[in-house]
């Protein structure tokens, strides 16, 4: 990864792996217990970040009866979406841009809420990029970043790591997904901010 020297791996189990700068080596982490993560988090995912549902829960489906959960919004995405997905669709407005030194379909998103929001494909209906900017005032922190999709050959290893919980329990609550594209970083921040309270 030649922007990330540590990135973010995830299993077929649904856990993802997050680089820990502070004890300087990997976590691993589920959002939700492995039987219900791959149904709330796609639900989670479409609703938070406007995205046709349909797809998401059809993917969900297939990927159950192989025994493979969702991994959380990143992976999956770049093989359940398609431009078809959003062509007809009133809630996203079509233009070609350049990408690449190709060509690439852009979806803008229409919502007033989501401006300048769009999801991206290249010329062979890949996924390339989604950016997502929010100021729907249901979350707090205004959610906004961008994923850049790439696609080549490659062997996954994954890494050696220490078992995290995001959550206190089964019955704990939901990790909040209004915190933006990558969640799991305001764990500390929001641990920061509890101190301060309770001092």
């Amino acid at each position: 990864n030649p922007v990330n020297a540590k990135p973010i791996y995830h299993d077929r189990t649904g856990k993802f792996y997050a680089f820990d700068e502070e004890i300087g080596q990997y976590k691993t982490m589920s959002l939700l217990p492995a039987s219900s993560m791959g149904f709330m988090t796609a639900g989670m995912t479409t609703q938070v970040y406007k995205l046709p549902p349909t797809p998401y829960f059809q993917a969900f489906e297939a990927l159950s009866e192989l025994d493979i959960a969702l991994n959380f919004l990143v992976l999956e995405m770049a093989f359940v979406y398609q431009p078809k997905h959003f062509e007809k669709n009133e809630f996203y407005t079509p233009s070609q841009v350049q990408c690449g030194g190709t060509t690439c379909i852009r979806f803008s998103y229409n919502d007033a809420e989501y401006a300048g929001s769009y999801i991206q494909f290249d010329s062979r209906d890949q996924l390339r990029e989604l950016n997502i900017i929010s100021t729907n005032p249901q979350f707090s922190d205004n959610p906004a970043g961008k994923f850049v999709f790439s696609y080549k050959p490659c062997n996954v290893i994954l890494p050696d790591a220490v078992e995290q919980s995001l959550i206190p329990g089964p019955l704990g609550e939901i990790l909040p997904m209004e915190k933006g594209l990558e969640p799991w970083k305001h764990n500390k921040k929001d641990k920061k901010k509890q101190k301060q309270k309770d001092n």
